[in-house]
């Protein structure tokens, strides 16, 4: 077991180590002078019984041991500081690799984990193994080199033979506590996995309340959750009637280990093998072997919860990322052209491809549309660019070069991408939009800056499992690009069409938009997501039918703002509506992940096909809504 601990915090141990021998020498010399107590006690007792004592001796004896007792809470402070600052140490490390971790990941990462798993791992299980660095290290040592130190008293202090006697039940003790230990781990682990699923459904059901009201289910959720937490509240019992064997079991060894020194104590007294004075002393150093005792349950406890912890933690830090950008990758410069040829893609997992064999040119500054029904393949072909997914057939060429030659950072950085879906974070408005800002950009006292970061290899030498660390340092990967030309917060809100909704809101900008934008309408949540990607001014703007919640006339109004102002950079639009994409260079019409059509505007209304008949079918909605 220890082995398997060492192996599981070696990474730890080597930037921390230093501190852990510091307390080490520490803690052994706390150890010292936790003996000389007992061992004084014992000799002013015989002095006292043969009447040899002196009023001044006895005095400076008690003296002496106030001062010896006083220096051992000292160092006691001193040693339990250190170790404990190391354990929250590894829990900050931790904690920082796995959202690092998280925040790198693509689509399939988070499709083979949940949510309420990923928040147990940074949460129950960074504490499982930051109690094993603090208090499971001092259990550790307190049932190993603590009781060795006070049986070597025993033995040469008072008597072989009774400290022999004394601990003949220990080895019982270690033996059981090896079985519990086992179903511990166990236990444990059944408990934690209870703990992610009920995260999950608190999740889902905080995410999605409003359906939850609109079909009046609100008591079948109760039912579902209060399930769910029996499921939980039944684990954590399994490991509770478990580890609870620990304590009992140790008091009853204990118990037996005093009966036996005091009956075979009063024996080697009447013998004259040993004085009162020493019986007294073995007695307080028994009391003393109670603690490590049950300490040893308490580490066999705190261990495997520890181990069954990490092994979840480097479940996830081990996990191969999707995507691999090269670090050696040059950084993308700018105006460049996007070519796709014959590329075709597949979601993983999935069997039937999502795109097939998709061709086709940008040059620098046109607009491409993308049009077709739902589930055609817009929002995949949309996400190539942004590399969320491995790239397997075909290829995507920016600039003349494969899209993977590009680092990561400048890549994306030349890009503002407006989803189908928008997400808001819990904070006003404003911070939502500065999101978008290019890193350096001066912003509003709100965000706050966030240091510049950069990975390197500590958890195994080898890095068989791709582990790393963060540093508070500018990395590779925050290679700036090559146009950096940002605009301000209030040109952001005009080109997305949003002033008029400030004037609405009670605090305009510093108008909380609450837990995914619960307090503003779907069109403004768009709207919003607009500005932030608007923000740094990107070559290359994506917006994935990102209007659908607008009306005509304010879809009509962002995109001649934005065709005007972002004059001479590209533009990539998929939507339902016609009237979005009609004064594209170049519009493609997609049927299960397949080009059908394509070419301009009035190129597709020549050739009298689907887009045709959409366009007039849209025309004549448009105009009935315009007459009533």
């Amino acid at each position: 077991m220890l082995r398997k601990l060492y192996a599981q915090y070696k990474w730890f141990l080597r930037d921390y180590g230093k501190v852990y021998i510091v307390a080490s020498i520490v803690l052994l010399i706390n150890y010292v002078m936790a003996l000389i107590p007992p061992w004084a006690t014992g000799y002013l007792a015989d002095l006292i019984v043969t009447g040899r004592v002196q009023i001044n001796t006895f005095y400076n004896s008690l003296a002496l041991l106030v001062v010896v007792i006083m220096l051992f809470y000292l160092i006691n402070y001193i040693w339990q500081y250190l170790v404990f600052l190391a354990s929250d140490e590894i829990s900050r490390a931790a904690r920082r690799l796995l959202v690092t971790k998280y925040l790198k990941q693509s689509p399939p990462f988070f499709a083979k984990n949940s949510t309420g798993s990923l928040m147990g791992k940074a949460t129950n299980d960074v504490d499982a193994i930051a109690e094993m660095a603090g208090y499971g290290l001092m259990t550790f040592f307190d049932s190993t080199f603590y009781p060795l130190a006070v049986i070597f008293v025993m033995v040469f202090t008072v008597s072989w033979k009774l400290t022999l006697i004394s601990v003949l039940p220990l080895p019982l003790l270690i033996y059981l506590s090896k079985i519990i230990g086992q179903k511990l781990y166990d236990r444990y682990f059944e408990a934690q996995q209870a703990f992610d699923e009920m995260n999950d459904k608190v999740l889902e059901n905080i995410a999605g309340m409003r359906v939850i009201r609109a079909y009046e289910k609100g008591d079948d959720e109760v039912k579902d959750f209060i399930k769910t937490a029996q499921n939980l509240y039944n684990k954590n019992m399994s490991l509770v009637r478990i580890s609870g064997l620990f304590w009992p079991t140790a008091r009853i060894i204990s118990g037996v280990s005093h009966t036996a020194a005091l009956a075979y104590g009063a024996v080697l007294i009447n013998l004259q093998e040993i004085s009162i004075g020493g019986l007294v002393s073995f007695l307080f150093y028994l009391d003393m072997l109670i603690w490590p005792m049950m300490a040893i349950g308490d580490f066999i406890n705190v261990s495997q919860q520890g181990s069954a912890s990490m092994e979840r933690i480097q479940e996830i830090l081990a996990y191969e990322e999707n995507v691999k950008f090269d670090p050696q990758s040059k950084s993308y410069s700018g105006n460049g052209s996007i070519e796709f040829k014959n590329l075709s893609f597949t979601y993983p997992g999935a069997q039937i491809p999502s795109l097939c064999n998709i061709t086709l040119k940008l040059q620098p500054g046109e607009t491409l549309g993308v049009v077709g029904k739902v589930g055609s393949g817009k929002t995949t072909l949309m996400k190539q660019l942004l590399r969320f997914y491995p790239q397997t057939e075909g290829k995507i060429m920016l600039g003349e070069k494969p899209l993977e030659s590009y680092s990561r950072s400048s890549l994306r950085s030349a890009i503002g991408y407006v989803p189908q879906q928008p997400f808001l974070f819990s904070r006003t408005i404003r911070s939502n939009i500065e999101l978008g800002a290019p890193a350096g950009a001066e912003l509003s006292e709100e965000i706050e800056a966030v240091p510049g970061i950069k990975y390197r290899p500590v958890i195994d030498p080898d890095n068989k499992l791709g582990l790393a660390e963060l540093q508070e340092t500018t990395g590779e990967d925050t290679e700036p690009n090559a146009d950096k030309s940002s605009i301000s917060i209030e040109e952001a809100i005009e080109l997305a069409d949003f002033r008029k909704d400030l004037e609405q809101l009670p605090e305009g900008l510093d108008t909380l938009a609450g837990e995914k934008g619960i307090a503003l309408s779907g069109g403004q949540k768009q709207r919003i997501t607009i500005a932030r990607a608007l923000m740094k001014n990107p070559e290359i703007l994506i917006l994935d039918d990102c209007l659908s919640a607008v009306d005509a006339n304010t879809e009509e109004t962002i995109l001649n703002t934005l065709k005007a102002k972002r004059a001479g950079r590209t533009t990539l639009i998929s939507s339902h509506r016609i009237s979005a994409i009609m004064h594209a260079d170049l519009i493609l019409v997609l049927d299960e992940g397949q080009v059908v059509e394509s070419g301009t505007h009035q190129e597709l209304l020549a050739a009298d096909g689907w887009y045709k008949r959409q366009y007039e079918r849209q025309k004549l909605q448009r105009e009935k809504q315009e007459h009533k």
